[in-house]
């Protein structure tokens, strides 16, 4: 099955307005590996990580949420940032939709000029990878220390079609 990706036109006012991007999912050992460093992260600045959760890779990421990766230190989030921008490609040519290439980030002629335009890519890139999980999670108040059971969790194909979190998104597997 393919990796899935994303695609979101920013429709923010300010100079990336218009402009095209496709997330790529990353390769289930590479999302492993990245889950199990965000996780290692939060124990060093002393989250307490359930035991059960340790091993869950991308699930625990997911029922922790988002939100508490806020609490790590810069130099565990920055690579763990920088991974995920690594998902970011740029669709540069709206009436050539199938050319696709990497991003250019070094400081001049960059293909993303506005800061809120990176915040949200990492947003779109994180919430890809996390989004299966978090849909099959039940909320649990923050108080139960079980795990989600993801190894008995179905899985199937997402669905094509659009949705809006702040702009327009595709999402496809």
């Amino acid at each position: 099955m393919a990796l899935k990706t994303l695609d979101v036109i920013i429709d923010d006012e300010g100079r990336d307005n218009g402009k095209r991007f496709r997330i790529t999912e990353l390769p289930a050992m590479q999302g492993a590996k990245w889950a199990m460093r965000a996780l290692f992260a939060l124990g060093r600045v002393g989250i307490d990580v359930p035991e059960g959760l340790k091993g869950g890779g991308m699930a625990s990421i997911a029922y922790f949420g988002a939100q508490v990766l806020q609490t790590m230190r810069f130099d565990d989030a920055e690579p763990l940032l920088d991974e995920m921008m690594g998902c970011v490609q740029i669709l540069p040519d709206a009436h050539h939709p199938t050319v696709i290439r990497p991003l250019v980030m070094n400081g001049t002629g960059d293909d993303i000029e506005e800061m809120a335009t990176i915040f949200r890519l990492q947003k779109e890139a994180i919430g890809l990878h996390l989004d299966f999980f978090i849909r099959g999670v039940p909320s649990t108040g923050g108080t139960s220390e079980t795990p989600p059971a993801s190894k008995t969790t179905p899985t199937s194909p997402a669905q094509s079609g659009s949705s809006s979190l702040r702009g327009k998104r595709r999402s496809t597997s």
